[in-house]
């Protein structure tokens, strides 16, 4: 008779304490994900500001993003993001963090737009839900 290396006691603590790891994880996808199925979208609750581009300010705005967007949230008494580093996605200028970010962008009209988006906790646990399906 040969003995084991792990005995089954030890076999069922490896699993409890895996489980407890990943079960929370495995219910925060499920849940994100079916919310999104029914049309809960990522800015569910959160707290949407925009503001026009003042028209001396946006004529100066090719490289200096940033300066752009700072001033404008100073001038309307907005927050500023924890993270002012401006990075370019989908045609604007973004700065923050998938709680809170800042956009610069051209509306409709062509003007230049502000807009400050103070997310939800859902909003932040859907946007990683959506990076994990890009990821696979």
């Amino acid at each position: 008779m040969t003995k084991k290396l792990i005995s089954n006691k030890t076999w069922m603590q490896i699993h409890l304490y895996v489980s407890l790891f990943f079960i929370p994880m495995a219910l925060i996808y499920a849940i994100t994900g079916s919310l999104h199925i029914f049309g809960i979208r990522q800015n569910a609750g959160a707290e949407i500001v925009e503001v026009k581009v003042e028209s001396q300010i946006a004529q100066n705005i090719k490289g200096n993003e940033a300066q752009v967007i700072l001033e404008t949230l100073k001038a309307n008494n907005l927050k500023i993001p924890h993270n002012t580093e401006v990075r370019f996605f989908r045609n604007s200028h973004s700065m923050g963090d998938l709680k809170y970010s800042a956009t610069l962008t051209k509306d409709k009209e062509g003007d230049f737009v502000v807009r400050s988006l103070d997310g939800h906790w859902y909003g932040v646990l859907l946007m990683l839900h959506k990076a994990a399906e890009m990821v696979f």
